[in-house]
């Protein structure tokens, strides 16, 4: 039994990034059955094979191989048994991410502590099943492991996201931005469903002050329609009554602001309501990324807020005046 280190963390310490990345742990040479024995570990779920440390609340998973069944990230079985790291990297994303360091070969001294600076004096250690990963890593390339990384349009996303985490850092393959020719239809469409993941993945875009030059992208790739906003860009964030949203620079607010522009355009037209929100829903919308993955309450908040006289007079006083 071996556990090894793998994926963002090392990515990072090699690059001297001294980041707050999670660190994500694999184990092969042991039996589903066996780990799920042990008094330390919990499974998360019976259906996929991650195990939780009760202790720590650390993750752990079994390396294996990945068979697509249908739409989406989830529409996965897996193999387990007899797995290696060149098998268990085709399931990963990008060859910088596809790096594995040796730490532990004992589930009772599970987690291991380990620091970036600690990471970095392990190097000659670190195995590149790829054979790519150091190399795309010191020349600042995101390259696909694999045409597998198609199988999960959410690969595609994190990828964008880490593009975007350095601006001028990385070089990105042109496959990747093919997105449109390789993704399944039915993988495409599922980026325009309300999961969590996806969100989680889109916040994140936000909270690096990157959402501009993700959609700029996005729609010059045809993934989404044209950008539709005024100049300048700051204009959609300083939107009356914006004290009635609990957080200025959220999620919410952010889809307020593009929904609100689109919503005073049409507001001397028959559109209705309805579709409106059928067009936003449609990847015609620039930013239908992001409204896909409002909830229920959320939209039924942003109808009361984007119906306000107030901000109706305000924003076609200030641009259709």
């Amino acid at each position: 039994m071996q556990i090894y280190l793998v994926g963002g963390a090392i990515r990072d310490a090699l690059l001297g990034w001294d980041t707050n990345t999670d660190l994500d742990f694999i184990v092969t040479g042991i039996a589903e059955q066996e780990l799920a024995q042990h008094p330390d570990f919990s499974q998360i779920n019976p259906k996929f094979p991650v195990f939780v440390h009760t202790k720590t609340g650390t993750e752990l998973a079994l390396a294996r191989k990945e068979i697509k069944e249908g739409a989406g990230y989830h529409q996965f079985s897996f193999i387990t048994q007899n797995v290696t790291l060149e098998q268990d990297c085709q399931r990963r994303d990008l060859t910088v991410n596809a790096l594995y360091l040796p730490v532990d070969s004992s589930l009772d001294t599970f987690p291991p502590t380990l620091t970036a600076e600690q990471i970095r004096a392990q190097k000659d250690k670190v195995l590149d099943p790829t054979g790519r990963g150091i190399k795309d890593l010191e020349q600042g390339r995101l390259e696909l492991i694999s045409a597998q990384f198609w199988q999960d349009p959410l690969r595609f996303l994190r990828a964008l996201r880490f593009y975007f985490t350095k601006p001028g850092q990385w070089q990105i393959s042109p496959q990747i931005l093919e997105a449109k020719k390789h993704l399944a239809s039915d993988d495409y469409l599922s980026l325009f469903q309300g999961q969590s993941k996806i969100r989680k993945e889109l916040e994140k875009i936000i909270q690096q002050g990157q959402t501009i030059p993700f959609l700029t992208l996005l729609s010059q790739i045809d993934m989404v329609g044209a950008l539709d906003l005024p100049s300048p860009l700051t204009i959609g964030f300083n939107l009356a009554p914006a004290d009635k949203i609990p957080v200025r620079q959220s999620f919410y607010y952010l889809c307020h602001s593009f929904c609100f522009m689109s919503f005073a355009r049409a507001y001397n037209t028959s559109s209705s309501w309805e579709h409106l929100v059928a067009f936003w829903r449609s990847p015609e919308f620039f930013a239908s990324l992001f409204f896909n993955q409002l909830g229920k309450s959320e939209i039924r908040n942003l109808q009361a807020l984007l119906t306000s006289s107030v901000q109706l007079s305000q924003f076609q006083a200030q641009y259709f005046s």
